[in-house]
């Protein structure tokens, strides 16, 4: 059991003993050595439910990323492949496959499903002349991820887009399947609230699903539910984040709870040899480390006077082994030192972090985009052409956020003027590229984008 996930309100680490029993339940059917193949996008999911030296406790010698080409050489008996249900996967797989074939050496083949198998996958492996080669094909039902005690992820980048461009509902049927799940685990929720097409669309699939033989404890944990479509408010995702995690995340980019950072940032702190890459350091975001549990939704101007503050706390307290004190007294303070001494390092890190974070938000780039951000909340100049904007384009900023200042511009003032519009258009084609024409009428099909 992972303690940060058994320490919220709900005890999450249910949900991962569940996805975990799955899990290995289906790598226990293939006996003998084996070699995983990941799909890249679940390495980083199913390794919160199942770490490694779990996995070699069953009997997994080797994993490798899914990759175009021939597999590395190995000798094990099975290989299993772990893939979600798309179809460029389904052609990497199969070209890993002819490449076992090439080598002469035979091995046994399985493939598993996350979260289900889909029947274009199927016939495009049966297209490749591969889907006989497979002695076992099964669905793992990881609908949603745990990665903290007061969050849970589908991890599913595109739901959005498959919605509201694609016409495809398939994620929603995910998200219906996930809170089943939640409820076989914690109970059924007495209490459903709900906003929106999509969440509409879950709550009737959540109805034909309970139809299904399924067991739910008799006591609910959760009591209520709020379905939100992300349609309903779509100024809130393209506002900068002001909090520290979320400006960990703007700038950075937070990934299954782990950052990557400069490494030569930390390179004073007392790091173990391997938790450096080359050029990165990850950290680990969760929960789990009490500094960032405190600190991580305050305002990111709040942050430094709380670093401070704990940093005082920690030196008075190892200046207390300097005092005379008692051999009780003495006692107690060796054992609160490893959680003193864990605190100091996770102070360490998380003042560099500050640090790195505090010389993007005073930068004038940053503070330029930020007030703009407000000037357009708070109504003011939304129907003219922005010249910060402007600017923006013309240094070439990354064009995410050019998009998402049109788009918030778009949103404040219920849509641009047809010349405005036109204007950020022909200033964007003519600077990032004509590739670009479709970016912008995906984005007025999605509604992020309108004309007055």
């Amino acid at each position: 059991m992972t303690n940060h996930l058994a320490g919220g309100k709900v005890n999450i680490s249910l949900l991962q003993e569940h996805l975990r029993k799955e899990l290995l339940q289906l790598v226990d059917k293939c006996d003998g050595p084996k070699a995983i193949v990941w799909d890249e996008a679940l390495a980083g999911p199913i390794g919160i439910i199942a770490k490694y030296g779990l996995l070699k406790d069953h009997n997994v010698q080797k994993m490798f990323p899914l990759k175009n080409g021939k597999l590395p050489p190995t000798n094990v008996k099975n290989i299993i492949f772990i893939s979600r249900p798309h179809l460029h996967l389904m052609d990497m797989i199969a070209e890993n496959i002819h490449g076992e074939e090439r080598s002469g050496i035979r091995k046994e083949c399985h493939l598993f499903f996350v979260p289900r198998r889909s029947q274009p996958c199927e016939t495009r492996l049966q297209a490749k002349g591969v889907f006989g080669n497979f002695n076992f094909i099964e669905d793992l039902p990881c609908d949603i991820f745990p990665f903290d005690s007061d969050l849970l992820s589908m991890e599913v980048d595109l739901t959005f887009k498959d919605f509201y461009l694609e016409k495809d509902p398939t994620s929603l049927y995910q998200a219906a399947q996930a809170i089943m799940l939640i409820q076989m685990l914690y109970g059924k929720i007495p209490r459903v609230s709900g906003k929106g097409e999509a969440a509409a669309h879950v709550w009737s699939l959540m109805g034909r699903l309970s139809h299904e033989d399924r067991t739910f404890p008799s006591i609910s944990q959760i009591d209520h539910l709020v379905l939100l479509d992300r349609a309903v408010d779509l100024l809130t995702p393209l506002a900068t984040q002001l909090t520290y995690e979320g400006l960990i995340d703007e700038i950075f980019e937070i990934k299954n709870t782990t950052v990557n950072l400069p490494a030569e940032k930390f390179s004073d702190a007392d790091d173990e040899p391997n938790e450096i890459m080359i050029d990165k350091k990850q950290v680990i975001l969760n929960s789990g480390d009490e500094l960032y549990a405190e600190i991580r939704d305050k305002n990111f101007n709040a942050v430094g006077a709380a670093l401070s503050k704990k940093a005082k706390l920690i030196s008075s307290q190892l200046e207390e082994r300097h005092t005379d004190q008692s051999m009780e007294k003495m006692k107690q303070f060796v054992a609160k030192l490893p959680h003193m001494m864990a605190t100091k390092k996770s102070l360490a890190i998380h003042t560099t972090v500050a640090e790195l974070i505090k010389s993007v938000t005073d930068s004038n780039d940053f503070l330029d985009s930020l007030m703009l951000e407000q000037e357009l909340m708070m109504g003011v100049d939304t129907e003219k052409i922005q010249t910060h904007i402007e600017d923006c384009i013309a240094h070439q900023q990354p064009i995410v956020k050019v998009l998402r200042l049109i788009c918030m511009q778009s949103a404040t003032n219920s849509g641009l003027k047809q010349k405005v519009l036109d204007h950020y258009k022909r200033e964007i084609i003519q600077t990032y590229g004509f590739q670009h024409i479709l970016t912008l009428t995906n984005l007025e099909d999605a509604g992020l984008l309108k004309v007055q």
